[in-house]
């Protein structure tokens, strides 16, 4: 359970967005699914446009500073922030699908120009 203790809010208005810093209570350190819900829920925003930047706690204690950032809209966000990226799975899967493809190309008896068996032959 994530208790509230301290809510400081900022208004930029050159990034249109509302930077947080909250301090927290709670027996383990928060997930940032845990505290996206929990700023959602505080400033009634969508859960897409809250970003957690940061979760960070000193050794032994119970309390932990977050900062985060409420944006006006998904395309100021998309703007700013940084995309995410792919996980290692998924791009291993499409690798895997783009050289498939590629066998399938050469399978087809379609010519392959290859640099390295043209400087042979000749």
């Amino acid at each position: 359970m994530i208790k509230l203790l301290e809510k400081k809010e900022r208004n930029n208005v050159l990034m249109n967005r509302k930077e947080f810093k909250l301090l927290v209570e709670a027996e383990v350190t928060p997930s940032k699914q845990e505290v996206t819900r929990l700023i959602a829920s505080e400033t009634k925003k969508s859960e897409d446009l809250v970003v957690v930047k940061k979760i960070k706690s000193k050794f032994g204690r119970k309390t932990f500073l977050i900062i985060a950032f409420v944006y006006d809209s998904k395309e100021e966000m998309d703007k700013i922030e940084k995309k995410k990226k792919e996980k290692k799975g998924e791009k291993k899967e499409m690798i895997k699908e783009e050289s498939d493809n590629i066998n399938n190309i050469k399978s087809d008896g379609a010519e392959v120009n290859d640099t390295k068996d043209k400087g042979r032959e000749e």
